[in-house]
């Protein structure tokens, strides 16, 4: 019969919850966690009779000053706990951060952060204050209120303790929009990168980085160069991010053509024709070729010194067989300097 209405108290108080009712939803939340935790210790003292006494909810523990004395008993039996981060966790709620606990599973993040203790002193608290700090930066990263930055570059202590945090930044990065926000993003993961360069994290700041440069490049935010030099960097964090390898595949070939006009119009032409000869893209060196016919149009519309059209023609010819010698344009000049 108690087990009953227990049950017909949680399906009336789910169904408030289902119906927006904030106080039903903080309300069942707590009752969860509390159930869930003398569950824990119920089973941890199954066989410790002398210790009874202590199993206990969080709240109750707190209002009958139980809380060190059922925060002990659990970091003495460490081992009964399946991972360091459900040791933390139940600790969590019997220290001196639980209130922050009940108030952050409830999505009350604000409240939560505002009612952590200032000087957490013990692993467990240490690990509220890691979690709650995290959540309530994962929280308001990307809707432009606070400094998300401040609460989140310091995550890695929570990740080496609890992995799964560290898909859930990810997860949040990957879903950002605006480039307020992914330059936040690219400038938090950074800064976690740098401690804890896991592949992951690799992965996703190469991705967000990619993703901001495209955005702003579209803008015209970016130059070509800087764009380029973007891709590199991200490419540098992952090489298999498939974004930047074929964004700086497309950018290479206007690069490579900025790169052989500007030397060109420097009368830097042996570089040039480096550049023409060692490209990859036929879109570089059909450019090429097509300066070099202009610069042969404008050397027929030349005066009658024939001697100074034979050595421009000369050189035009020089700088096309540097470039490749089977090359039309290559031919039709050789036959121009053969009929002169």
């Amino acid at each position: 019969m108690r087990l009953e209405l227990i049950r017909k108290a949680e399906d009336l108080i789910r169904g408030y919850r289902a119906n927006g009712d904030d106080a039903a939803k903080t309300a069942l939340t707590s009752w969860l966690i509390e159930k869930k935790q003398i569950a824990d210790l119920h089973e941890l003292c199954a066989d410790k009779p002398d210790l009874q006494h202590l199993v206990v909810t969080p709240r109750f523990a707190e209002q009958f000053g139980l809380g060190a004395q059922v925060l002990d008993l659990i970091r003495k039996h460490r081992d009964f706990f399946s991972s360091d981060e459900i040791f933390l966790a139940t600790g969590a709620y019997y220290s001196a951060a639980a209130r922050s606990m009940f108030l952050l599973e409830a999505d009350r993040y604000q409240e939560a952060l505002s009612a952590l203790p200032e000087s957490p002193n013990d692993d467990c608290a240490q690990y509220a204050l890691q979690r709650v700090r995290f959540s309530y930066g994962l929280h308001i990263l990307g809707t432009g209120i606070g400094r998300p930055q401040r609460y989140l570059r310091g995550a890695v202590d929570l990740f080496e303790k609890a992995p799964r945090f560290e898909d859930d930044l990810i997860k949040k990065a990957l879903n950002l929009h605006g480039e307020t926000a992914l330059m936040g993003c690219v400038d938090i993961l950074t800064k976690i990168a740098a401690r804890r360069p896991s592949k992951a994290i690799r992965q996703a700041l190469s991705l967000v980085m990619t993703r901001r440069a495209i955005m702003l490049f579209n803008s015209d935010k970016l130059t070509l160069a800087v764009f380029a030099r973007t891709m590199r960097n991200a490419l540098d964090i992952d090489p298999e991010n498939e974004l930047a390898l074929g964004s700086l595949h497309d950018t290479e070939p206007d690069l490579e053509i900025g790169e052989m006009t500007g030397l060109i119009d420097k009368h830097k032409m042996h570089q040039a024709c480096r550049i023409a000869r060692e490209t990859h893209h036929h879109k570089v060196r059909d450019q090429f070729f097509q300066y070099m016919r202009q610069m042969l149009e404008s050397l027929r519309e030349m005066g009658p010194d024939a001697n100074v059209r034979r050595r421009a023609l000369s050189d035009i010819s020089q700088w096309c067989s540097e470039v490749d010698e089977a090359h039309p344009l290559t031919l039709e000049i050789r036959e121009m300097m053969e009929r002169m």
